[in-house]
């Protein structure tokens, strides 16, 4: 089959029926039935001075500790993303562990945040684990079987 375009919409040549269409761009556009609908995007505002993440490296052990300090959605995610990878990379530890001790909401950007640093540190030779599940973020966790390659550690005494 072959897609052409018929004033604004896109038909398959065989069977004449519309489907969605999106382009992305300064505003999102939805393309259906030749009628175009433009949505805002979605803005990720965050509050001055508050941190999202504490970082705890322990030179003796080689042992990173990111602690988590608020809710993981999408807007929150590339922030942490950002940092993680930074102090990975600096300290080269041999495990990282994830403190979910402060994390009240998580949604499908916080497993994508959690599978793509367990590969990263694996990568460089450091193993990850992850402490205090809250319920709702274990449940996340069990559902969507990470528990099956990220551990759940005790507390590091320390």
């Amino acid at each position: 089959f072959h897609l052409r375009p018929q004033n604004h919409s896109w038909q398959f040549p065989l069977f004449r029926q519309n489907f969605l269409f999106f382009t992305l761009g300064k505003n999102c556009k939805i393309y259906y039935n030749n009628k175009i609908e433009k949505h805002k995007r979605r803005v990720c505002t965050s509050r001055k001075g508050s941190e999202k993440m504490e970082t705890k490296f322990y030179e003796k052990d080689k042992l990173l500790i990111f602690k988590i300090t608020d809710e993981i959605d999408d807007c929150v995610v590339q922030k942490i993303r950002r940092k993680a990878d930074y102090e990975i990379e600096r300290y080269m530890p041999k495990k990282v562990i994830f403190d979910f001790d402060s994390v009240t909401f998580m949604d499908s950007a916080g497993i994508g945040l959690i599978i793509g640093r367990y590969k990263f540190a694996n990568m460089l030779g450091a193993k990850l684990e992850v402490i205090n599940l809250t319920q709702s973020v274990k449940k996340i966790f069990e559902m969507s079987g990470i528990l099956k390659l990220i551990p759940i550690a005790e507390e590091p005494a320390i």
